[in-house]
């Protein structure tokens, strides 16, 4: 059996977080282009994983660092792990850390939203080992953004509970999202 149903799934997950780290409305031009150039003819799979490269912000690195991750996320087994806590000094000296756990790429597109004083807000970077957010004020929640990514991530307790307790400002997918992660 060439096809297992995890290999579907895992691309779709894929695909889905490129797409959210370039924005979907960016993504989907991007595919579309690729068809259209293609058109009545094969299109193959370098040319859609230099698509999805070229439409990676540039936070991500020139195009051929983008390309190399995007081709590694494809071709590595195994899943990304995360670990994402916060810190809340009386100084405001406020941060969210998200920490690999288990490295399968060399660097790994996240999108986070983040929830503190001044609203919630979207971050997206290359993960490559640590990295500390700042924020305004103590951080209620900070999810994968909805809930979107090929990761599997877990809270810190003093994340978790803030964030349950700020349940009702995630996405429904958000919500999914933290509800498995919170009973694993």
């Amino acid at each position: 059996l060439l096809f297992t149903p995890i290999t579907y799934l895992k691309g779709g997950a894929i695909i889905e977080t490129i797409a959210a780290a370039a924005g979907h409305e960016a993504f989907m031009t991007a595919m579309r282009e690729v068809l259209l150039a293609h058109e009545h003819r094969t299109v193959h799979g370098d040319d859609v994983l230099l698509a999805m490269a070229r439409v990676l912000p540039p936070i991500f690195g020139d195009e051929a660092a983008r390309l190399a991750m995007v081709t590694e996320l494809f071709e590595k087994s195994g899943l990304t792990e995360i670990a994402i806590s916060t810190r809340c000094t009386a100084a405001n000296d406020n941060i969210v850390i998200v920490e690999l756990t288990k490295q399968v790429v060399a660097r790994f597109p996240l999108c986070l939203r983040i929830g503190d004083a001044a609203g919630s807000s979207r971050t997206c970077l290359a993960l490559t080992q640590r990295v500390e957010i700042p924020t305004k004020g103590c951080a209620r929640y900070a999810l994968p953004a909805n809930g979107e990514g090929y990761l599997r991530f877990t809270l810190s307790p003093q994340l978790r509970q803030t964030t349950n307790l700020a349940s009702t400002e995630l996405t429904p997918r958000e919500q999914f999202t933290f509800d498995r992660a919170a009973h694993n």
